[in-house]
């Protein structure tokens, strides 16, 4: 009697489909188990990132490590009368503002800034120190200098940021503002320093910079112009979350 020989071919390299696999849960993640074999990763939560368990594991999903710059709004202006950032909350001990191509409507204007408490009173006492640094195009009158005019001393008027700033829409496009503010919303005093960035309206590049306390506790940020409306300009409110952190391993081999 005969005896037939049956050969199973083995499977040829890419030859498994997506069709001829195994139906499995949605976002799921095939990896592999301290034994080497094949497991799937259950699917995280959304916003949840994929996170090393070391060797000999799979990974899993987790949230994502805190800390860093939060966003927490933005507000576009078109001709308003200001910007504000009413009722920020006592979430994070630090914050910052960022402004970019802050048009004025009018010609040779101050772009000022206030507090105050409750999205009210924008007029917090404040103490402050006001520097510049500016030059020509053609570069011949470099200056630096300490305005005690825009220096404040425990007043409740509007800080100066900086001055002079052009309606001209390509000058306005290098009107750049960074602000920080320590102790905002956290029933105190607080501090503010801003940074401004621009071309000006007779043709000199300025850099300004104001550093100040606010004595008292606020938790609101106006900033306006000392004439005429917010033509455009885009401002981002972030808090600065500090228990974020990097760590770093340095290894020195000696051979």
């Amino acid at each position: 009697m005969a005896i037939t020989r049956i050969i199973t071919p083995g499977v040829t390299d890419d030859a498994v489909t997506l069709a001829k696999m195994a139906p499995g849960t949605d976002g799921n993640i095939i990896s592999y188990d301290a034994s080497g074999n094949p497991v799937a990763v259950a699917t995280g939560s959304s916003g949840q990132v994929l996170t090393s368990a070391g060797a000999g594991a799979p990974p899993t999903f987790s949230a994502a490590p805190g800390g860093g710059w939060v966003k927490i709004s933005t507000v576009t202006a078109s001709s308003s009368s200001s910007v504000d950032f009413d009722n920020v909350a006592s979430t994070y001990k630090a914050y910052a503002i960022i402004g970019t191509q802050i048009k004025p409507a009018n010609n040779t204007v101050e772009i000022q800034m206030n507090f105050g408490s409750d999205g009210t009173n924008y007029a917090a006492a404040k103490t402050s120190v006001y520097y510049m640094q500016y030059n020509r195009t053609s570069g011949d009158d470099s200056t630096g200098t300490i305005d005690a005019t825009n220096s404040l001393e425990n007043a409740t008027g509007n800080q100066v940021l900086a001055y002079g700033l052009s309606d001209n829409a390509a000058f306005a496009k290098t009107n750049t503002m960074f602000a920080y503010f320590g102790g905002l919303a956290q029933g105190g005093y607080s501090s503010y320093n801003v940074e401004f960035n621009m071309y000006g309206s007779n043709s000199y590049n300025y850099g300004t910079k104001v550093t100040g306390v606010v004595i008292g506790d606020v938790d609101c940020v106006r900033f306006i112009m000392s004439s005429g409306n917010i033509a455009s300009g885009t401002f981002t409110l972030y808090g600065i979350d500090q228990s974020w952190h990097i760590h770093i391993e340095l290894k020195m081999e000696l051979g």
